[in-house]
């Protein structure tokens, strides 16, 4: 564990084992693990990351069902502090996800609730990421509303004199985590989509692995898509309704699992169009 840490802007003396540090150090040693498996490179070094990985803090819930900012359970239910540091396991990482540790996604959820939506637009513009990676589309959109109300000048440059990009990105970063997220081995479509997006379109959307994608809805399910593949690697996507996909006039044969996942081979430069299955 790394000693002697602090949480951003956030508790007055230092401790061992806080949550921010401990889960970019998961998310590094994770990162440079899966390249060297990839391309089949320092083996010996991938071997003693996975030593010094498993000695890191994991994510730890606490007494009121928190996820804990720090080793030691002293978060305050009704500290409303602009930072949530500890949710980088959730976003931008992938140490913590609804489908993977279910019980660690509840936790942040209850910490993430107990800051509060409001204070500065940074601040918002990463929860509107947070809350799409807990799959709340309704609670993601409505902290995107209120950023694009009351934190955004004429010119469309945010506020925090004279201003603060963070949020301009952290926004357009929020809408893409709403309409695809790709970080958990699969591209998952709509994962968080509002009642105020029932019907829409998006295009140019990329996607890990080398994708690009286009995207049409309707009542809040997929009617349409083109998946552009740019490495020709292995695709697997997850939708809320089945999906076929056809590739130069010809169905694709696809493998699909119980967890709503379809995958299939792709070469590079080729398109696949995606159809709901109609029989």
């Amino acid at each position: 564990m790394a000693p002697d840490g602090y949480s951003p802007e956030h508790g007055s003396e230092k401790s061992d084992g806080v949550s921010y540090e401990q889960q970019l150090c998961w998310d590094l040693m994770t990162n440079v693990i899966e390249a060297s498996q990839e391309l089949g490179v320092d083996a010996e070094w991938r071997e003693l990351l996975k030593t010094k990985r498993a000695k890191l803090l994991g994510p730890k819930i606490g007494k009121w069902g928190q996820l804990q900012e720090w080793m030691d359970d002293i978060d305050d239910p009704k500290d409303d502090h602009r930072h949530v540091s500890h949710m980088i396991a959730l976003y931008p990482g992938r140490q913590i996800h609804p489908n993977t540790t279910p019980e660690l996604a509840k936790a942040a959820k209850v910490s993430l609730i107990a800051r509060g939506d409001g204070r500065t637009n940074w601040s918002k513009a990463w929860k509107i990421s947070l809350f799409a990676r807990l799959y709340d589309s309704e609670r993601a959109f409505k902290v995107l509303t209120q950023l694009m109300a009351n934190h955004v000048y004429s010119n469309f440059w945010t506020t925090l004199p004279p201003f603060q990009i963070d949020a301009n990105f952290g926004y357009a970063a929020g809408v893409n985590e709403m309409l695809i997220q790709s970080h958990m081995g699969m591209i998952e479509l709509l994962p968080a989509l509002p009642t105020a997006w029932t019907n829409g379109s998006v295009k140019g959307m990329r996607a890990r692995g080398g994708f690009e994608l286009d995207l049409d809805w309707k009542e809040g399910k997929i009617s349409a898509g083109v998946l552009r593949s740019l490495n020709g690697q292995p695709c697997r996507l997850r939708s809320a309704i089945p999906l076929t996909v056809t590739s130069k006039g010809q169905e694709i044969k696809l493998d699909r699992s119980a967890d709503r996942v379809i995958s299939f081979e792709t070469e590079p430069g080729a398109s696949y169009i995606l159809s709901p299955v109609t029989k």
